[in-house]
């Protein structure tokens, strides 16, 4: 390296990305808080590079901070490069057995939990995705996923992952390494999880195309029974996750009593997300559903656990692949700060988003041969009179029925699954507080939808509408 990194040298790589939360937002400034010199990268035309993984803290002019993280390859005529455009350099990191330095800025680790894993593999490496929140690289079996916009304390992703790996869960990709940075931050040594590597999950598809396709050739009158089976392999899958990360008894994974005060705070949330909606004609019907739906479930006494949970389950985060079913991107809801991240909660907060998916990619279906969804009802901001032939009650009968039965077989594999592999049990075991915990948690997800689906798209409000107005008329889960 011919020179050291200077700030100046790094703002120019910021412009553009998606993973730069800083907008068009003024920078005041850059400070480069640890820096680490792998070495030689592969060569770049006739310039040899170096690569040398860089945390720094961006400053706007509003005082507001935010970290990242960016790997970049130093050329020897002193040129700046994002690693990420030479994806074969990243290879660097991934070392069998790990690798642990020393510096002045900071201690940098590379922890594989299988000392033995030799990351090797055919084809050369291949960055995924042109434009994403973080970067991830194909590096033989393992894929590699950079942290951008980095966070003080430990990753959700990195933390879950590896609990589910050393509890021997087969359906999530195991965490093959992690990359952590224990550095000065102000008065206090803190930790930033920078990297997570995971088992490359073999013939992946996607979980929600892979369902909207089945219930497409459903409404064609191709499929009599679409992928009923497949969604109780699901449901004892998501099940065993809950089971594992229940049984752990460290400080971050110990069980804790949901309680009545749990329900009550629930309760409140549901309340907060309902009057923070722009008027709709269900709200006071909302408000009174919240007050009946808690007062048996305090009354039964039967509440179940916190636990640690995935936070954001849905099927955008599930892939098939040759081996079945794998559950990933267990960071939570990125808009969420860390600690809300790692809260314990409820496992039927993971189920209630799975079954709100379900919602989705029915009308997703229905769009594509176009059913009934593609209408807005008039209670939608700018309809028109004439679209006015979506009633929530009208919904193509096929796929009510479709989802009734999916619902029905997805929660029986789930409860039997949980019943036979955790004791006590993280859920309510009796039937009335089971439904009705689950509703609340429902109610939340799909008036967290409606306001985003108001504000960015408001020919999908049908889905959360249709949702709430199930809830409301009382339908079994």
């Amino acid at each position: 390296m011919t020179s050291p990194l200077r700030p100046e040298q790094l703002q120019p790589l910021l412009a553009g990305k998606r993973w730069f939360a800083g907008g068009d937002r003024a920078i005041r400034q850059i400070d480069i808080r640890a820096t680490l010199d792998l070495g030689p990268a592969q060569a770049t035309g006739d310039l040899s590079a170096r690569l040398v993984l860089v945390v720094f803290r961006v400053v706007f002019v509003d005082t507001d901070s935010h970290l990242y993280h960016v790997p970049v390859l130093v050329l020897d005529d002193g040129t700046i490069l994002d690693a990420a455009t030479r994806p074969e350099a990243l290879s660097h990191i991934l070392t069998k057995g790990g690798w642990k330095r020393e510096t002045p800025d900071g201690v940098w680790e590379f922890h594989t939990p299988d000392p033995a894993h030799g990351f090797l593999g055919d084809g050369v490496p291949k960055a995924l995705g042109a434009d994403q929140s973080n970067t991830s690289v194909r590096i033989g079996d393992a894929l590699l996923k950079l942290y951008r916009r980095v966070h003080i304390g430990r990753s959700p992703e990195g933390e879950l992952g590896l609990a589910l790996t050393e509890g021997g869960f087969g359906a999530s990709p195991k965490v093959l390494g992690t990359l952590q940075l224990t550095f000065g931050d102000g008065e206090e040594m803190s930790s930033v999880d920078l990297a997570i590597v995971h088992q490359w999950v073999a013939g992946a598809e996607d979980g929600f195309q892979l369902l909207v396709e089945h219930l497409e050739k459903h409404l064609r009158g191709l499929e009599p029974t679409p992928f009923l089976d497949p969604l109780v392999a699901l449901a004892r899958d998501i099940a065993s996750m809950h089971a594992v990360l229940a049984h752990r008894t460290d400080a971050p994974f110990a069980p804790e009593p949901l309680g009545p005060e749990g329900v009550t705070k629930l309760a409140t949330r549901v309340r907060q997300a309902n009057s923070a909606q722009p008027p709709h004609e269900q709200a006071e019907a909302v408000d009174r559903w919240i007050t009946e739906t808690v007062a048996p479930i305090v009354s039964e006494g039967d509440f179940g656990m916190r636990t640690r949970i995935h936070g954001d389950l849905h099927f955008g985060q599930i892939l098939h692949g040759d081996a079945g079913w794998a559950i990933v991107d267990f960071e939570g809801e990125p808009t969420r700060s860390i600690e809300e991240r790692r809260r314990k909660d409820s496992p039927l907060r993971d189920v209630a988003g799975v079954l709100r998916s379900l919602g989705y990619a029915i009308m997703t279906a229905e769009q594509r041969i176009g059913g009934p969804s593609t209408l807005v009802p008039k209670s939608v901001e700018g309809a028109s009179e004439e679209n006015d032939t979506l009633s929530l009650g009208r919904v193509n009968e096929q796929t009510r029925i479709w989802e009734r039965r999916a619902r029905q077989a997805f929660l029986k594999s789930y409860r039997a699954t949980l019943a036979k592999s955790s004791t006590p049990s993280p859920i309510p075991t009796a039937d009335a507080p089971f439904a009705g915990l689950l509703r609340l948690y429902e109610m939340e997800k799909a008036l967290y939808e409606l306001r985003y689906e108001q504000t960015f798209r408001p020919q999908w409000v049908p889905i959360p509408l249709r949702g709430i107005e199930r809830l409301l008329k009382g339908a079994s889960p």
